[in-house]
């Protein structure tokens, strides 16, 4: 395999236009370690699922038709869904599906990172995979330590030494071969588009557009952390047109979920409120849009009345509450 050089993490997408990925020789490095493993059943549910990734890899590009499809759906088992498990957002999206890029956006310091890995602790039976390029991975669990919680189980490389295409799709199709991995977070959409790049829009763009490849390809949900842009007034909430760089990121994400934190003027002063907006507002697969109202309370997020009683909040949020969905 050729090597991930500086020269790929200082300028990620000089050679956009070719495809480097040497997917072949990845999946067969993969399938040689997974031939050294003791356990049998491992070894053989390993190899099961590269085989699945290089036929994906090397599939058929002949033309078929609807109805072929049809046939082949009848087939196939169940698509899985990926559920949020909060009721008012998986009402809206029915949850996260294989194939999907998702982005979820919001101004900086509102608790995107934060949501997401609220997602990540509820879809822990789908063996989710971070790329913390924005927060370290050591900072996302010590986020749990400080509060005297266990973080959820998911995955992360060891070692983050690129911010390219390539090393991401390596990684999610490691993950896939050796954890069944099924969905994949990415903070943020800043740190894998070089910024000094004098076509910013058209690489966020291709990133956006590679990355959607990817999750069809692999069969994977992506989701997708990115900023908004300033806008005119602190306490305006912001919309999927504010997502900040390019428009290529609504235009291509299957659902676009926007966050605000209550942010009002009060005497004269502004005040940030422990309510947060959830607005689903693009979603390819149902139509439906809306938003659901959420509190933040001790680092977790809940469906709740923002005109709940505090105490009532605390208890919602605390980790060890069961919560009917």
């Amino acid at each position: 395999m050729s090597e991930i050089t500086e020269q790929d993490v200082l300028n990620p997408f000089e050679n956009h236009q070719e495809e480097i990925i040497p997917i072949d020789d990845f999946i067969t490095a993969l399938k040689k370690e997974s031939e050294t493993l003791d356990n049998e059943i491992e070894k053989e549910e390993r190899q099961t699922r590269l085989l699945d990734l290089a036929s994906r890899f090397k599939g058929e590009t002949k033309l078929i038709s609807s109805l072929d499809y049809v046939e082949l759906i009848k087939n196939q088992p169940p698509q899985a869904k990926i559920h949020t498990k909060f009721k008012g957002l998986d009402d809206l999206i029915c949850g996260f599906r294989p194939g999907q890029l998702i982005s979820i956006s919001a101004v900086a310091k509102s608790g995107k990172t934060n949501f997401c890995m609220e997602l990540t602790a509820n879809q822990t039976d789908f063996h989710p995979v971070w790329f913390p390029f924005e927060e370290g991975a050591q900072e996302l669990v010590e986020k749990f330590m400080d509060r005297g919680e266990t973080p959820p189980m998911f995955f992360v490389p060891a070692k983050i030494h690129s911010r390219t295409l390539k090393f991401i799709e390596l990684k999610i199709i490691e993950a896939k071969s050796k954890f069944d991995s099924k969905i994949f977070y990415i903070d943020n959409l800043d740190w894998i588009v070089d910024p000094r790049s004098g076509e910013h829009e058209r690489m966020i763009q291709y990133a956006c557009m590679e990355l959607k490849r990817m999750a069809v390809l692999w069969d994977v949900t992506i989701v997708l952390i990115a900023h908004v842009r300033k806008l005119l007034s602190p306490t305006d909430q912001p919309n999927y047109n504010d997502i900040k760089g390019s428009s290529a990121v609504y235009q291509i994400s299957d659902t676009v979920i926007m966050m605000w934190r209550e942010t009002k003027k009060e005497n004269g002063e502004l005040v940030i409120t422990n309510n947060v907006n959830v607005s689903v507002q693009l979603n390819r697969k149902t139509g439906k849009t809306g938003n659901i109202k959420f509190q933040w309370s001790n680092g977790h997020y809940a469906e709740y009345d923002w005109n709940t009683r505090d105490e009532d909040l605390d208890e919602l949020a605390n980790p060890n509450t069961k919560l009917k969905f």
